[in-house]
């Protein structure tokens, strides 16, 4: 994870992408006694991430993590010397931050704040920070997501949750909006086209729409696809549909807030009304450029389940990755 240019999201194993988690903890020295803060940026794939895996990450933090005394300079291990920390991630898209506080006694709490958003210069916060327009609660829950933050935080859970238990009814759908810019709607096979009739009637044409699950079967051929999450589910659900759409206009918006918090100055210029491009500020007219179609990062979002913007930042990321490592290719061939 690269934080000197501010990404959020990387590539990781395989090329699946990765998102930021920032960890503080505060040592306290074994031999001497010194307590000392030290902060480790760390990662976590951002398709399967739910809040409880989150909650696992916050659980097991210190276990792997090194350092040496500043006073004595003992070696010291996380397992036997660290006494409380805090974890730190969000929505990679826009505002929404999720904070967790822990310590060695079993203390354990999480902090929300829909007005904050995830940046790699974060301060360290090792103790929740009170003020009224943040949420303070002990355990995640997707619900405390949708009150604080007006949307899930990750939409895969909604629809597994949504499966296992509200199931539609014969000659029913069920919709489901876990995100702005991302709606879903289950039916049984029987009722598929009542489903793809009810996306469309409800939704703008613009809107970009990916058949999941048909007849019980999950649609295969990308990465992070149906398959992955839900092969588990479907196998007792053979009749089971399932449909999702995304807004490309939302990958529009997303890009311009987005490239107003990169260090590099960025502007946007339209070349269809569908696509653009991105000019580094200061780049040689010869310059890699970064070209973005809404429609692309839109299906990408609804064959994936990710809020449109959420996808939009790991596009920008994974753009900005690859600007650097060709033009680092081409110094190094000069």
């Amino acid at each position: 994870m690269s934080q000197g240019i501010g990404l959020l999201t990387s590539p990781g194993d395989g090329g699946r992408t990765e998102l930021l988690l920032l960890l503080d903890v505060v040592w306290c020295c074994p031999g001497c006694g010194h307590e000392q803060q030290e902060r480790y940026y760390r990662a976590t794939p951002l398709h399967p991430c739910t809040l409880a895996r989150l909650e696992q990450r916050l659980d097991h933090a210190p276990a792997g993590v090194q350092a040496s005394c500043e006073q004595c300079d003992q070696p010291m291990d996380g397992a036997d010397a660290v006494e409380r920390w805090s974890l730190q991630t969000g929505f990679p898209g826009g505002h929404g931050l999720l904070q967790g506080f822990a310590d060695r006694a079993g203390g354990r709490s999480w902090r929300l704040s829909p007005h904050q958003r995830l940046d790699v210069q974060l301060l360290p916060v090792l103790e929740p920070p009170e003020d009224i327009a943040s949420v303070i609660v002990e355990r995640l829950s997707e619900s405390t997501c949708l009150d604080v933050f007006h949307r899930c935080w990750n939409p895969k859970s909604a629809l597994r949750q949504a499966l296992l238990h509200h199931p539609p009814a014969p000659g029913s759908c069920v919709a489901i909006d876990p995100t702005p810019g991302l709606r879903i709607v289950i039916a049984d096979a029987d009722d598929a086209d009542q489903a793809l009739a009810l996306m469309a009637s409800r939704l703008p044409d613009a809107w970009v729409t990916e058949t999941l699950v048909a007849g019980g079967e999950p649609a295969r051929g990308w990465l992070n696809g149906p398959a992955e999450w839900l092969g588990d589910l479907l196998p007792s659900r053979p009749r089971t549909f399932v449909v999702a759409a995304a807004d490309p206009a939302q990958v529009a918006e997303a890009a311009q807030t987005i490239v107003e918090s990169f260090p590099m100055r960025i502007t946007i210029e339209a070349t269809t009304p569908t696509t653009c491009r991105l000019i580094v500020e200061g780049a040689p007219e010869d310059a890699v450029t970064i070209q973005l179609d809404q429609h692309d990062v839109a299906t990408e979002a609804a064959r994936t389940l990710i809020c449109p913007r959420d996808a939009t930042r790991v596009e920008l990321d994974r753009a900005i990755v690859w600007i650097g490592s060709a033009t680092a290719s081409e110094e190094a061939g000069t």
